[in-house]
């Protein structure tokens, strides 16, 4: 008998039709399909078995996706709010553009993670590659691991937490260390998600911000600055 090969639409189907019960979904067998459980609204939770391709997650708005394999690229990209947990590892681009939600990867993940990112909050367990929070505008990223080379680049906002070595910072990224504010916020997100261990984070904001107003009229939204009364840090 031939095995049966699940196409893209047949999976993201199964899962609307099972999310319109209002359960809880279980899908096995994926094999490194693009654009799976995008878009999806609704507070329902789906446990995802085996190889994603690109676009997992993409757009997501308030569901709870639990993916048990690796990610392909652009994990969560825009994503708005809800919840994405990989038990594995991911390529290049995860929570690209994300306005909102969590991202968790429990693993190592490629170059350019979090670009463009907005809001929301992304968790790495693993090393990353270059180009960490590249043109990053708002929310928290926090990396157990090492960082690869030009962390910040360009950013204007938010926070990037990096536990490891720091192989170079970019343009308009500086180093300092976590405040007493920082240290509390780092203990919860590593609580929450069961992440124990000796943590030395450094913590990587903008030298400088573009004007709040002119954020809001681009994004309608507010970016919170760094604190830059601390004393920086050398990597």
């Amino acid at each position: 008998m031939a095995e049966t090969i699940y196409t893209t639409r047949d999976i993201n189907r199964a899962i609307r039709a099972q999310m319109k019960k209002g359960a809880a979904t279980r899908i096995e067998g994926l094999t490194g399909q693009d654009n799976i459980a995008v878009g999806l609204e609704g507070d329902v939770k789906i446990t995802i078995i085996g190889e994603a391709g690109d676009f997992f997650g993409a757009l997501n708005c308030g569901t709870t996706l639990l993916l048990k394999g690796n990610s392909g690229r652009f994990l969560g990209d825009t994503m708005s709010s809800g919840k994405i947990v990989v038990e594995g590892k991911a390529s290049d681009g995860a929570g690209a553009n994300l306005h909102g939600g969590e991202i968790i990867i429990k693993g190592n993940a490629g170059g350019r993670i979090g670009v463009g990112m907005k809001g929301g909050m992304i968790i790495i367990d693993g090393d990353v590659g270059d180009e960490l929070g590249v043109n990053l505008f708002g929310g928290d990223i926090l990396i157990t691991g090492n960082a690869g080379k030009n962390v910040g680049r360009s950013m204007t906002g938010g926070n990037i937490f990096v536990n490891g070595k720091i192989k170079s910072l970019g343009e308009n990224a500086k180093a300092l260390k976590p405040g007493k504010s920082d240290k509390l916020k780092l203990t919860n997100f590593l609580t929450k998600q069961n992440l124990m261990g000796e943590f030395k984070f450094k913590k990587v904001i903008s030298k400088r911000e573009i004007p709040l107003d002119t954020i809001k009229s681009a994004f309608g939204m507010s970016i919170k600055k760094g604190l830059a009364n601390e004393e920086p840090e050398d990597i």
